[in-house]
């Protein structure tokens, strides 16, 4: 539901633009109107019951007390085997997979007009919602591990290709190929994280791989920021890189198991 509000937010923008002529901050001020209501809708949302609030405070991720920051680290030096050696490439790839931004800026500066930019975040949002349920059901059947590999290289395809496109065609195929390769990360990632930990450990492990991946792509942003600066056409290619090296290490990577003993513990 959020990917289908992506598609139909910038469809209303490019309405925006292309008939009332409006600049982006006047397009800032109306998406900011919907938000505003958004929040304040929440207020009439009622809330659980006494009981069910205390329940929810008590019951924990791991099943004692909610994760801090210290706890968070306590968990992942405790953490099985497994969970560490898949989080190793994936936060590698997250390290330099920065926002959507720079693409859509670099497309903007490229072949000119906020409708471009617009129309390509259009398309990768149609794309990744209409791929992330059948590479889901191709993760069930197949191997997680390979479906999260194809969907960070496709990524790397993108960042990639992107500064070598000539032409807008070339550019909608990449934000095509984009969709798809974000959807296999997205729709798979969280749920090979969940197969490689206790069960009673889930959510801790759900936790600490959103934490740390959050924090390398605020890393991510800062270093193509920087790199944008100087050169945006190798900013992107590092990013491509590295996402193509990380699928690699994915592919090639054992499968991450449980041992007996982990999951017995």
């Amino acid at each position: 539901m959020d990917t289908l509000g992506a598609v139909i937010g910038p469809l209303f923008a490019i309405v925006l633009v292309q008939f009332f002529r409006l600049s982006l901050p006047q397009l800032f001020v109306i998406a900011f109107v919907p938000g505003l209501i958004s929040v304040t809708m929440t207020f009439a949302v009622r809330d659980s019951s006494e009981e069910s609030l205390e329940k929810a405070e008590r019951k924990t991720i791991s099943g004692s007390k909610r994760l801090s920051l210290i706890a968070s680290l306590r968990y992942l030096l405790h953490s099985p085997l497994a969970f560490k050696q898949l989080l190793r490439p994936i936060l590698l790839f997250s390290l330099f997979n920065s926002s959507d931004m720079f693409l859509l800026l670099f497309v903007t500066e490229k072949f000119g007009g906020t409708q471009s930019a617009i129309t390509a975040y259009i398309v990768y949002n149609v794309s990744l919602a209409l791929s992330a349920y059948p590479l889901g059901r191709v993760a069930d059947v197949t191997s997680l591990k390979y479906v999260v590999a194809l969907g960070v290289v496709l990524v790397g395809v993108m960042y990639t290709m992107l500064p070598f496109s000539s032409s807008f065609t070339e550019v909608i195929v990449l934000f095509v190929v984009y969709g798809v390769g974000y959807a296999a990360f997205e729709s798979t990632a969280k749920a090979w994280v969940s197969s490689v930990v206790p069960r009673e450990e889930i959510g801790s492990a759900m936790g600490v791989f959103s934490g740390a991946q959050s924090m390398a792509l605020l890393c991510a942003g800062v270093v193509t920021g920087t790199l944008w600066h100087i050169n945006m056409q190798f900013a992107l290619a590092l990013t491509g890189g590295i996402a193509v090296t990380s699928a690699l290490w994915i592919a090639l990577m054992r499968e991450p198991v449980l041992s007996s003993k982990e999951k017995d513990s």
